[in-house]
């Protein structure tokens, strides 16, 4: 449980710290991009939206590959802890079964 945690934690920083870098230029990119807006240059503006809708697009699918990859981490930690967890149970049901088969052993043994 402490693991991906800490993970989510080191790669929150990580994101937090390339954001500091490429917020100051996204900003710098809107400002520019509402500037030729402002001044009717349209097409210089939506080729700056464009590129600004690509950046967010990387981003996201940046963030959402690291969010698929500890849910697979979870949920193969999952069928694991699932499975020994099953053979437990097995192994509880055999000594059990055995456990009962000798107490009842001796009991029609003494019978005969």
């Amino acid at each position: 449980m402490k693991r991906p945690v800490f993970t989510l934690l080191f790669l929150f920083s990580l994101l937090l710290s390339s954001y500091a870098n490429q917020d100051s230029k996204q900003d710098s990119l809107w400002k520019v991009a509402n500037q030729h807006m402002k001044e009717q240059q349209y097409e210089k503006a939506a080729n700056l939206y464009k590129e600004l809708g690509e950046n967010i697009d990387t981003d996201y699918k940046e963030i959402n590959s690291h969010k698929v990859k500890d849910l697979r981490e979870t949920y193969s930690i999952d069928e694991l802890q699932l499975a020994n967890n099953q053979q437990q149970n097995h192994l509880l049901l055999l000594a059990l079964s055995y456990y009962l088969a000798l107490s009842l052993l001796p009991a029609s043994v003494s019978s005969i």
